[in-house]
């Protein structure tokens, strides 16, 4: 489920197609498996804000994992988003479900 490895991450930042949707922002490749990843900045917030944001982009991409077809994302807030809702969040892996297909 999770992406980790510099190797992944150096191929879907020069291969992936950047997919935007209001505060969010995310690099989508196609993958064998769904798998996520998150890329979240200190100027996000304190450290209990970037793990919020984290908990809830999983929580979302979990309920979405049918949707997303086999697809790897590393997905990081726009700068100057701060307090991201959780329904935002849905809507955004909704979007990338659409532009996975």
């Amino acid at each position: 489920m999770r992406l980790s490895g510099k190797k992944v991450f150096q191929r879907i930042a020069r291969e992936g197609r950047r997919v935007s949707c209001g505060p969010l922002s995310a690099r989508i490749i196609s993958a064998d498996s769904p798998r996520l990843a998150t890329a979240v900045p200190r100027a996000y917030g304190s450290a209990v804000e970037r793990n919020r944001f984290r908990r809830r982009v999983r929580a979302a991409f979990r309920q979405k994992m049918a949707d997303l077809n086999d697809m790897a994302a590393v997905v990081t807030p726009r700068s100057g988003s701060h307090a991201i809702s959780f329904g935002q969040i849905e809507a955004f892996m909704g979007e990338l479900a659409k532009h996975g297909r």
